[in-house]
């Protein structure tokens, strides 16, 4: 039945914690903090 919320349920928990994946991106210039 919802099979497929499951399914992308368990990506996500295998995922690395979003705090540190941010961090990573970061150190590695995936992403970028822009000042007002």
């Amino acid at each position: 039945e919802n099979k497929e919320q499951i399914e992308i349920s368990r990506i996500y928990e295998r995922m690395a914690n979003p705090a540190l994946q941010s961090v990573a991106e970061f150190m590695d210039d995936k992403i970028y903090y822009r000042k007002k």
